[in-house]
Order: structure tokens, then sequence, then C-alpha cells
């Protein structure tokens, strides 16, 4: 057998013991708890709806002007393109202090995380604060994803009606 025949053989072995795997085994049982998410459901009924006005995850209806498009290629061509500081770049967070002044908050750039999205910052915090049995009271109708983050913390959603 060449070289080449052994190596197709191996691969083809590799590849049907990863088809013979049961994936799910390996999710943990938190994740198993979650329900699949509510938005994917809105996501599909609004699709047949003509003409339906998303306002689920802030995507604009127009495209992304074109000073805005410039400055990312100037990013690009002046090798802005590797990670930022893990709590958002310095500079930002300290406009961020700076434009909250404005409303009487004052606060320290150390004290301020950028994140890529309010998914994110929901899992972190949570994930900080909330130990399995503990109660959160939670505004209905709320933000969708409250409800699965919860319930992958194995913390209870209290339902406050407005």
């Amino acid at each position: 057998m060449s070289l080449g025949d052994a190596t197709l053989f191996w691969r083809d072995c590799l590849v049907r013991a990863v088809a013979e795997l049961d994936p799910m085994r390996f999710v943990s049982r938190a994740a198993k708890r979650v329900k699949p998410s509510a938005t994917r459901e809105v996501f599909k009924i609004a699709a047949q709806i003509p003409d339906a006005i998303s306002l689920a995850i802030g995507e604009p209806d127009f495209d992304t002007p074109a000073h805005i498009r410039e400055a990312g290629k100037k990013a690009l061509e002046e090798s802005f393109t590797h990670y930022t500081a893990s709590a958002g770049i310095p500079e930002l967070r300290k406009a961020i202090c700076q434009y909250y002044l404005k409303y009487g908050v004052t606060a320290d750039p150390e004290e301020v995380m950028v994140s890529a999205g309010s998914g994110q910052v929901l899992f972190q915090v949570m994930g900080t604060f909330l130990d399995p049995g503990d109660e959160v009271l939670v505004l209905d109708p709320s933000y969708l994803n409250y409800w699965p983050v919860l319930e992958y913390f194995g913390a209870k959603a209290v339902s406050i009606p407005l």
C-alpha cells in the first residue's frame, strides 16, 4: 500500500468514525436545558408578512454609509486588524465616560467594558452573579434572550406583566 493509499484509508476510517458519533453526548446538561430561540420563530413568521418592519436585532434598512465603508478600508490599509484590549479600546472607554458626564454619571474607564452586543453581556453578567435556583424579576414582555440565558444558568425567571 502506498503512502497516498494509506492516507486515504485512514482518512476514510476517521470520517466513518466521526459520522457514527452522537454529537449530543458532548453537549452540557446546561445547554440541553435551553429551548430553541423564540427569535428564530419570530423571524420565520415575519418572513411571511409582506413589508414587515423588523425591530428585532437592530438591522438597518439601508446600506452602510460611504464614510463608514471608507473608515473600514482605511483601517485595513493601516493594519488595524488585530484584537483590541479585552475590555474594549481604551480611547473608546474614555469617550463613553465623557459622554455619560452630561447625565451626571461619573465612571472610570477601568469600570467600563465594551462588548460585541447585548447577548454577550447578558451571558457574562448572569454567569457572574447567578446561581442555580436564584430568582430574577423579568418584565413581560421583554427582550427574548433573557429567558434562555436565565434557563442556561439554572435561574428562575419571575414574570412581571407590564
